[in-house]
C-alpha cells in the first residue's frame, strides 16, 4: 500500500524520475571512471587521489548549495548544479592521453555539482513524502531502488558496449573502442542530465521547498 500511495502521486513520480535520470550519469561515470583513466588519459596510479578529489568536492560543497537553496531556491539552485555537471563533462570530451591536471578540474567541478543531488533532491522528496504519506517508509525504499537501478543499468548496458568494441582493461585497446570509452563516459551523462533538467523545470515542487 505504501508504494500505491507514493507511486499514485504525480509529484513524487516526477521526483523520482529527476532522481533517476540524475543518478544515472554518476553511475555511468562510476562505472567507468577506472577504464578512463588508465586508458584514455593514460594516468595509472591517479585513480584513487582524482576519485578522493571528486567525493571531497562533494562532500565540502552540499552545506554552500543548502544555503544558497534557502536564499535563491532548490530549483534555480539545482538546474545550476546540473548545467555545471554538464559543463565539466563536456571538457572531458576535449581531453587525452596526459591531461590529468585538466581532468583532475573536471572532478573538482562534477563533483562540486553533485553536493547539490545529495543536499537538495532527497530534502524535496522527503517534504513531499511528508504531505502525502508521512508514514510509508516505502518511499525512501522506492528513493533508494532508483539510485540501486542506476548502476544495474551501467554496468548491464556499458560494460558489454565496450566489450563490443574491442576495449580490454590494461591492454592495447583500437582508437574506436577509446573514442566510445570517452563518449560514454562524457557524453551520456550530459544527455541525461539535459532529461533531468526538462523534467525538473516542469515539476511542482512540495510546497514550502
Amino acid at each position: 500500500s505504501g508504494f500505491r500511495i507514493v507511486l499514485a502521486d504525480p509529484v513524487a513520480r516526477r521526483l523520482l524520475l529527476v532522481a533517476l535520470m540524475n543518478a544515472a550519469p554518476v553511475a555511468v561515470s562510476s562505472t567507468l571512471f577506472l577504464f578512463y583513466v588508465e586508458s584514455v588519459l593514460l594516468a595509472p596510479g591517479m585513480e584513487g587521489p582524482l576519485l578522493l578529489l571528486f567525493f571531497l568536492a562533494a562532500a565540502v560543497s552540499a552545506p554552500f548549495w543548502s544555503r544558497a537553496a534557502t536564499r535563491f531556491g532548490p530549483r534555480a539552485m539545482l538546474l545550476a548544479a546540473m548545467a555545471l555537471a554538464i559543463a565539466a563533462f563536456s571538457l572531458v570530451l576535449l581531453l587525452g592521453p596526459g591531461d590529468t591536471v585538466a581532468f583532475a578540474l573536471v572532478c573538482l567541478v562534477s563533483g562540486a555539482a553533485l553536493g547539490a543531488d545529495f543536499a537538495l533532491l532527497p530534502a524535496l522528496f522527503a517534504r513531499r513524502m511528508e504531505q502525502i504519506a508521512p508514514e510509508a517508509a516505502a518511499g525512501f525504499g522506492l528513493w533508494a531502488f532508483v539510485s540501486k537501478l542506476t548502476l544495474a543499468f551501467a554496468a548491464v548496458v556499458l560494460l558489454p558496449a565496450l566489450d563490443a568494441a574491442g576495449f580490454q582493461s590494461g591492454g592495447e585497446n583500437p582508437q574506436g573502442a577509446l573514442d566510445l570509452l570517452t563518449y560514454l563516459y562524457a557524453l551520456v551523462p550530459c544527455v541525461l542530465k539535459l532529461g533531468a533538467m526538462a523534467v525538473l523545470a516542469t515539476t511542482p515542487l512540495p510546497q514550502g521547498a
